[in-house]
């Protein structure tokens, strides 16, 4: 018979890589970057629905819970003075609207000390791409002639929008915190001018 031998392969096997070699080390590099990069994109998509809650305190200087709510519907809740341009409008006694983007809340439950505040058209298109939203703010006594705020945001992000979890978180805080600060202000000029007055009228014969 005739003995046919098949050829050498042609194929070469692949030397592994030297860690030493700069190739390497930057192959590595750019290796582990990709995966940086994949992880986070995956982490922005994977579904997510964590409620949030954003808590803010302030004291009141020689501010009565009664005097500091009506303090806050005059100049939060009828002016609120936000890190942008804007301008609220008043739908009717209990709505407003602020614009840009848009925004509209409503007060649905109210005592002579707290209210309770939502916001109707939550979306990315008004900048506040929350499923649901509350807002309770309290005055509480802490001393005679001294107010407490309590300030409670709950927000509930939509499923699977980590992007939107994170600007609701912090856009919220950065809001109701300067409002709050705001606030504080408000009362402590409201304060001086009492005394003032006080002050004229005890001068007067």
């Amino acid at each position: 018979g005739i003995d046919i031998q098949s050829p050498p392969s042609q194929i070469r096997k692949r030397e592994p890589m030297d860690r030493r070699d700069p190739r390497s080390v930057a192959f590595a590099m750019m290796s582990r970057a990709a995966l940086g990069v994949a992880c986070g994109a995956w982490s922005l998509l994977a579904p997510v629905s964590v409620a949030l809650r954003i808590d803010v305190t302030r004291r009141l200087p020689a501010m009565s819970p009664r005097a500091a709510k009506a303090a806050f519907l005059d100049e939060i809740w009828r002016k609120a003075t936000l890190p942008v341009p804007h301008v609220v409008i008043g739908l009717d006694s209990k709505r407003r609207v602020v614009v840009p983007p848009g925004l509209v809340e409503a007060i649905v439950a109210e005592t002579p000390t707290s209210l309770t505040y939502t916001v109707e058209n939550p979306s990315w298109a008004t900048l506040y791409p929350a499923l649901r939203h509350r807002g309770d703010v309290v005055f509480e006594r802490s001393a005679p002639g001294a107010a407490v705020l309590r300030w409670r945001v709950d927000v509930e992000p939509r499923a699977g929008d980590r992007l939107g979890a994170w600007w609701l978180e912090n856009f919220t805080a950065l809001v109701v915190g300067r409002l709050a600060d705001d606030l504080v202000r408000r009362c402590r000029r409201l304060s001086e001018i009492t005394a003032e007055d006080d002050g004229e009228r005890s001068a007067l014969p």
